[in-house]
């Protein structure tokens, strides 16, 4: 095996960053301008609210810029704690331990901060 073919060490906030930069990426090519805003107050909404509560609402609202954050906080956690295919967050938080539903928690806010980095850096303000 080559050394070209080793995946580099990263971090955790290596690996959230690119995560999230992709994300952002995806939403900058959709043409959403609504996303910056929501991503923006989404950590203090869940921290008023819970987690739980917070994932809820994006999924009841429907709009394309709902869905597409709860679609990327899904599928980071989904790749962080290596889970299988048909993965869905509110539905673990519901079914697993207390303790899950904290560390699902931590690891969405943190994964927030990088996501809104990025969607001020690169997204447009809605007009």
């Amino acid at each position: 095996m080559s050394l070209k073919t080793i995946e580099p060490l990263r971090t955790i906030e290596q690996r959230r960053a690119q995560f999230a930069y992709g994300k952002i990426e995806d939403v900058k090519n959709s043409g959403n301008k609504n996303y910056k805003s929501l991503v923006r107050g989404f950590a203090s909404t869940i921290l008023l609210n819970g987690l739980g509560q917070a994932l809820a609402f994006l999924k009841a609202k429907k709009k394309d810029h709902h869905l597409a954050l709860y679609n990327h906080i899904n599928l980071w956690a989904k790749k962080h704690f290596k889970k299988q295919d048909g993965f869905d967050i509110l539905n673990a938080i519901g079914e697993e331990a207390s303790s899950s539903y904290r560390l699902y928690t931590k690891e969405t806010l943190a994964f927030l901060v990088w996501l809104r980095k990025f969607a001020e850096a690169e997204l447009p303000d809605k007009e």
